[in-house]
């Protein structure tokens, strides 16, 4: 069983007695008092001698907490210590698969060095070094070598994250200044009320209460111009994020029913479909001789439309009828395009 915030305490208070290299050899009834002292300070409450006599027996031999602390009873000194003079359970050693792990992690996380809110990082790692030892090995940088990740490309509204972040968590309202892709739309200020923030194909957006609009609203953080957190905190309303996109692929929500949606799908590209579900409602509905019928629920939106148009021409849409004929106008106007540009 894991142990519990107090346990873990006394195990610190516990292994710092056992360091004290000016009061070496501490006895029970010192450790016992130290544990008391740090818990509860000058109250009632109390720390016994058997709980002291516990903790020493799972710093020893608890696999859980991983110490396998040395700790032993010096007769001469009438008092613990560790028979290892280095040792502290501050540098406990990891395993071969808990380093892996780390190190894997480490490569996650190491794709956003460039993004303010990450540069932290390293330093963070440097921390972890100093307190845990990692059995000969360490996390070198040769690792990102052979794990490769998608890069998006800099600039694109990650230098916002960092404010946005402290305001979602002060609940601070922002002032954005956003800019729009078409070219007859002019940029405008928005004062919202920031939610969430959501990546989706190496971009990242905004979640917002735009209290104009009465509604939230999704913001792409690489057309914001300038992002302010102001002093006015706000209240956040009845928002979910799992509830917000249930049934949504991607990022553009819209306010619909979701949609019984099925799809007809060569093989083996339904294997991949089925392998890497676009959401979580996916499921096959029936096989036929060389393709596979699956059943998605879900409002079909641009993001859906642009995800089952890349797919063409392996992917049938069944129903509903009205994203069946969306991709079909799409399908066509490529045609007409490439057309055109072919006679001219």
């Amino acid at each position: 069983m894991p142990a519990n915030k107090y346990a873990l305490i006394r195990y610190r208070v516990i292994d710092e007695c056992l360091t004290n290299m000016a009061r070496p050899y501490p006895n029970k009834e010192t450790l016992r008092q130290a544990c008391e002292d740090r818990l509860y300070g000058s109250h009632d409450t109390r720390v016994s001698i058997s709980t002291i006599e516990k903790d020493i027996y799972a710093m020893r031999y608890d696999s859980a907490l991983g110490f396998e602390a040395p700790i032993a009873f010096h007769k001469y000194h009438k008092g613990y210590h560790y028979t290892e003079p280095d040792f502290t359970i501050k540098k406990v050693p990891l395993r071969e698969d808990e380093i892996e792990a780390l190190q894997f992690a480490a490569q996650t996380l190491y794709q956003f060095k460039d993004v303010p809110v990450f540069t932290a990082f390293e330093q963070v790692l440097s921390k972890l070094k100093e307190h845990v030892s990692l059995s000969g090995e360490s996390m070198n940088q040769e690792y990102r070598e052979y794990m490769l990740f998608e890069d998006s490309e800099k600039g694109t509204g990650e230098r916002h994250l960092t404010v946005l972040l402290k305001a979602i968590r002060e609940k601070r309202k922002v002032n954005l200044e956003y800019s729009f892709f078409q070219e007859d739309k002019a940029g405008k200020e928005y004062v919202v009320d920031p939610y969430l923030l959501k990546q989706f194909r190496l971009r990242w957006y905004l979640m917002a209460w735009d209290a104009e609009a009465e509604k939230v609203k999704t913001f792409g953080l690489d057309r914001m111009m300038s992002v302010n957190m102001t002093e006015e905190y706000f209240i956040e309303k009845d928002f979910s994020a799992s509830t917000y996109f249930r049934d949504t692929y991607g990022i553009n929500h819209l306010n619909k029913e979701p949609e019984q949606i099925l799809l007809k799908i060569e093989r083996p590209q339904s294997k991949y479909f089925l392998s890497r579900p676009l959401h979580p409602s996916l499921r096959l509905l029936r096989s036929e001789e060389d393709a596979d019928v699956l059943e998605l629920m879900l409002v079909p939106n641009q993001d859906l439309i642009n995800e089952l148009m890349s797919w063409t021409p392996h992917v049938v849409v069944l129903q509903p009828e009205s994203l069946r004929d969306e991709m079909i106008a799409r399908a066509e106007k490529m045609i007409s395009i490439h057309s055109s540009k072919a006679h001219s």
